[in-house]
């Protein structure tokens, strides 16, 4: 980790070619002000295109967080206009996430690779770097007139994007603000790395046969061992591994990020800690699905 951090500090200042990309359409049911475009990140460790949803009127006085999210495995390598229809970019726009303001940036992996293999790896934490540095407001001031929150990114990810997040946040733990992964599991060995911070919320389905719940048991089990307080909950059976749209849908999960983010005495590890509460009921999310269960 500290050899991946030294290659970030050396390299050369990154460059960005923006193309403008119009507006998501009314289908996806944004809220009004929502704006889409796609960028490309280009460093001396390769080139990210990346999707751009910018939430909120431009000039408001809100502040806007920055959320990196790493799609699954199954969009590797297409169009990146494809990202437009992740379930993330309807649940960042919704009115459950009004409360939490953000730039969504949503990179699209290439054919062949992961986000948490090495080569992959290092490029994101070159641009987790940057983008904590300013690169978003100095390259797209034009296209982002917002007041944002970079220094510290809230990373998020679904099955190979959730072991990514999980993987990048330990490597990088004071660019992140929070970690969410969806059915993504990981290596648990990386868990003392994440202590004190960022904090991390877990999400999976007990049906889920692509990747088992006990991969996310593993990382939640050893988080508390390592004197975190991490979040876990378990997703309704009948979901599988398609359980994004129902963890991102959750209201909860979206005011839980705004602290994160905006409230000081949240990012201390002993506010988290008092958010502990064993096995609650949570409603339904987004995504329709009743009797989520969660363990806190």
């Amino acid at each position: 980790c500290n050899a991946a951090r030294r290659m970030v500090d050396d390299s050369p200042p990154p460059t960005t070619s923006p193309r403008r990309d119009g507006t998501l359409t009314a289908g996806h049911n944004l809220r009004t002000g929502t704006s889409c475009f796609t960028a490309d990140f280009s460093c001396c460790h390769g080139t990210l295109t990346l999707l751009v949803v910018a939430c909120g009127q431009a000039n408001a006085p809100a502040q806007r967080c920055v959320i990196l999210y790493l799609h699954n495995a199954s969009l590797r390598g297409g169009q990146v206009e494809r990202l437009r229809d992740l379930p993330v970019v309807r649940c960042a726009t919704s009115a459950e996430a009004a409360i939490l303001p953000c730039v969504l940036l949503i990179p699209l992996c290439p054919l062949r690779t992961e986000w948490s293999k090495l080569p992959m790896l290092t490029l994101l934490e070159t641009f987790l770097a940057a983008l904590t540095d300013g690169w978003l407001e100095q390259s797209h001031a034009s296209s982002l007139n917002y007041n944002i929150e970079s220094k510290r990114v809230l990373v998020m990810g679904h099955s190979m994007g959730g072991r990514g997040a999980w993987t990048l946040a330990a490597r990088a733990p004071s660019r992140v603000a929070a970690v969410v992964s969806v059915a993504g599991g990981g290596n648990p060995m990386l868990a003392p790395l994440l202590v004190p911070r960022p904090p991390v919320w877990l999400f999976h389905a007990s049906s889920d046969v692509m990747v088992p719940i006990r991969e996310s048991e593993r990382l939640f089990e050893r988080l508390r061992d390592a004197g975190a307080s991490p979040r876990f909950t378990r997703l309704d059976r009948q979901l599988g591994h398609d359980c994004e749209a129902a963890a991102l849908g959750e209201a909860a999960l979206w005011a839980w990020l705004r602290r994160c983010v905006f409230d000081a005495e949240a990012h201390a590890p002993d506010a988290i800690a008092r958010e502990t509460t064993p096995d609650c009921q949570i409603g339904a999310g987004q995504g329709g699905t009743q009797g989520l269960r969660s363990t806190v």
